[in-house]
């Protein structure tokens, strides 16, 4: 079987199939607002 991917990678993948195009810091935003505490980015 293939690799398995962190975990993540499924909450990124989560956020990008609303479909809409994000800039990196749109993302960000976005992962803040509805994963809260759990995804950590230097500042």
């Amino acid at each position: 079987m293939g690799q398995e991917l962190p975990v993540t990678s499924y909450a990124l993948l989560g956020l990008l199939t609303f479909g809409d195009a994000l800039t990196g810091y749109e993302l960000k935003q976005r992962a803040d607002a509805t994963l809260r505490f759990y995804w950590v980015s230097p500042r």
